[in-house]
Order: C-alpha cells, then structure tokens, then sequence
C-alpha cells in the first residue's frame, strides 16, 4: 500500500477532528452553514439566513415557542419585525459568542432583540456596552429603548448626562430621535445649563426633526413645540440673547417676543403670554455645586520603579458613591512634566482623557466614576522615576476616595460633582 501524502492527509481528515472545543464546533456551523434545518426571512428585505432550529430553541424561550411549540415553524421562520444586521449579530453571539459591537445603533437594536426573545445574558451584554459607550452625543439613541425596556441603571445614565452635560446633550446631531414623552421628562429634569437659548434652541431642532422636512411654514413648526415651550426660561436671558437666538426663528408671534423684551427689562404692568414661564432663576451650572477631595499624603509604606512611558500616579481610586470629576488640580511634580491626563477603568480601558495646562487637567464633559469601581488616574512621562507610594483613604461629606498614590504628588485637588 501507498502512503499517503501530507497534502492527501490534509485533504482526507473529517473536519470534525479539526476541531477540538465545542466552542470551535458551534463556529464552524455558523460559519459553514453545515445541517442546517431553518430557512429565517426578513419580509421587506432580500437578506435570508440559515440556522439550527435546536441552537435557537437552547438560546431562548421564545424562539422555543415558535420553533418547537404546538404551532410551531417547521422549515422557515418570518421575522418581519427583526432588522437583518441585528439578528444575524445574534446569530453570531449564539453560535461564537461575539460581543463586539460596530456601532450604538446595532447594540441598540440588538438590546430591544435580546429583551424581545428573552436572552438575559444578552441583554446585561448589550445594556453594559451602552452603558460604558454613552456620551452626549449619543445618549438620544439610547434614551427611548432604556424607558421602553425599564433598564432603571441605563436610564440613570441617560438622565446623568443630560443633568451635567446639557449643553453638549442637547447640541446632539442626534436629539430629534428623542420621542415627545423623553422630551418631557429630559426637559423636567434640574439639568445645569449656561445658556437658556440652549434649551430653546433644542426644542425648536428636535421639532424640526418630528417634522421631516415637510413644507408646513413656521406656523406648524409651533404647533409641534407649543408643549415644550412653558419650560424654557425666557426671563433669565438677556435682551441680546433673545435678538440673537429666539426671534430669528420665528417661532415667536411679534407681540409675544414684545411682552418676553419688555418683562426681561422689568417694565411694569406686562404680562407674559399665556403658558409662558415666569421662573427668573437660572438654571445652576455644574462649576457653582463643585465640591473637591484634597489628597495631601505623609506616610508612604512601599517603593514604585516607574519606567518611560504612560503609568498611573493614583491607582485603584475608589469612590463611595458615584461622582462626576470636572478637574483636577496638582502643584507636584506630578503635573509638571506631562502633557494629558487619562482615566481608565480597572480594565484598562480609557474613560477620559483630557490635557494637562499649568498644573491644571479639566474635562469638558464631566468624567463618571461609578460607585464602588477601581480606576487609574495615568500620566505619561519621558524619563524614570524612584518613587514611594501610599495607600490613603480621604473623605468630604459623605463622599470617601480610597487608592494607593505616589510620591511628589504634591497636593492633588479632585473638583467633582455628586448628586445629592
């Protein structure tokens, strides 16, 4: 007999012996289609996928249901609800165990399938990495699937980044997604804010959006924000802010903006229009409620070599409850070399970075340090350093900082906000 060549040994082995983990089996059959026993459409879209009726039923309770139930699908599953990109993510995750997420809109649509088909686990997975990816920018696409699927921590999230980002939040490319119900209770809130033509200026963009492009004059542009309008706070600006932000839009009938002028220059006997806020307080600023933990260290009980490169001169700080940094000042050496500052989680994945200027680091949009979890304050550095480090715990009210921080640090100042 003939012995077989490498190449024919190669060729001839099952590919069932290839693969060594259960792990790697799932993935083959996800990636070779291999005794597939489902056809799954998306009516209204040409996209068709190919699955295993067990994997699915195994995955969750409904697709048990419907795959294996009293009237169940036999040979093909119409999924007409199910965006294709989304459900094939999940077909991915089932059979790989993938979570990695290209966008905030596919791990939001994934989010509403995990809760929709009752996968728990996914669920965590998609509320976490919303949780972790959410900024300003982007807190309108999350806001609605939070309150509809009563995530109460991804809510919070969204309702923490409007409260002390609000001009940024309400900047959003993506604020007319938000429905009039999240409108609402985004605009009830006691968000801090500098300018109130801000405020204004969202609502008359988020009505603008509700109405598509469509040719209704400014007339029926009103009409879509006359509800909204009772919250903005048109005593506290100024009369230049109004020339310049709220009349140009119209929105306003002559004799409203009038009566808005002349009660801002407190003129007697005018009477604000019907429905019109008469609140003359601005709204707070997030810099005017900054509290601040001073770190100032004498004991020091282990020696650091820190080599060239990025390290972290404060490590796992924990806070006692959830704060929100806005700057850290340091007077040591610690800041006097460096150019950026950056927060990362235990992980190792940044949360923030910003740059560091006369001794001075200020993020623009306020960092969240989560209650409970270890970060790193990190610096980088192109030379050496010997240093002593110190396990401290200091405390401000009802708020206590605990880590382990270096020498010459000098005197380190967090300004942070808590919302309390």
């Amino acid at each position: 007999m003939n012995e077989k060549t490498e190449s024919e040994e190669v060729t001839t082995t099952p590919w069932q012996c290839k693969l060594s983990t259960p792990g790697e089996r799932l993935a083959s059959l996800y990636q070779t289609s291999k005794f597939t026993d489902l056809t799954i459409t998306f009516p209204g879209h040409k996209e068709t996928m190919k699955a295993h009726r067990l994997i699915l039923a195994m995955s969750s309770p409904v697709f048990e249901v419907m795959l294996f139930g009293p009237l169940a699908e036999k040979e093909n599953l119409s999924l007409p609800d199910d965006p294709p990109e989304s459900f094939n993510w999940l077909l991915k995750y089932l059979y790989c165990g993938s979570t990695e997420f290209s966008s905030i809109k596919l791990a939001v649509q994934v989010y509403c399938l995990a809760n929709k088909y009752q996968m728990d686990a996914l669920t965590k997975v998609c509320s976490e990495f919303l949780q972790r990816e959410l900024n300003p920018d982007n807190f309108p696409e999350v806001y609605d699937t939070a309150a509809l699927h009563e995530d109460v921590h991804l809510l919070n999230k969204c309702i923490m980044i409007v409260r002390v980002s609000a001009s940024a939040a309400f900047s959003s490319p993506h604020f007319g997604q938000l429905s009039r119900t999240a409108l609402r209770q985004i605009l009830q809130q006691d968000f801090y804010i500098i300018n109130e033509f801000d405020v204004y200026k969202a609502i008359v963009s988020w009505g603008a959006a509700q109405r598509n492009g469509s040719k209704g004059g400014d007339e029926s542009l009103r009409h879509v924000i006359e509800e909204f309008l009772p919250e903005v706070r048109f005593l506290t600006m100024t009369v230049d802010e109004v020339l310049e932000h709220i009349v140009p839009t119209n929105i306003l009938t002559p004799d409203e903006t009038i009566s808005v002028l002349m009660s801002i220059k407190n003129m007697q006997n005018i009477t604000l229009p019907t429905g019109f806020s008469n609140n003359m307080e601005k709204r707070y600023w997030i810099d005017e409620k900054l509290t601040n933990i001073r770190v100032q260290l004498n004991n020091y009980n282990n020696h650091i070599t820190f080599s060239p490169g990025e390290w972290s001169f404060a490590q796992n700080i924990t806070f006692s409850d959830t704060v929100y940094i806005k700057k850290i000042i340091c007077h040591g050496r610690i800041f006097q070399n460096c150019s950026k500052l950056t927060i990362k989680n235990n992980f190792g994945h940044v949360v923030s970075t910003t740059r560091v200027s006369e001794n001075e680091a200020v993020f623009a949009t306020p960092v969240c340090l989560t209650k409970g979890t270890k970060f790193n304050f990190c610096s980088n550095y192109t030379c050496s350093y010997n240093m002593n480090v110190a396990n401290s715990t200091f405390t401000n009210g009802n708020v206590t900082l605990q880590g382990t921080f270096v020498q010459y640090l000098g005197d380190l100042t967090i300004y942070y906000w808590c919302d309390k």
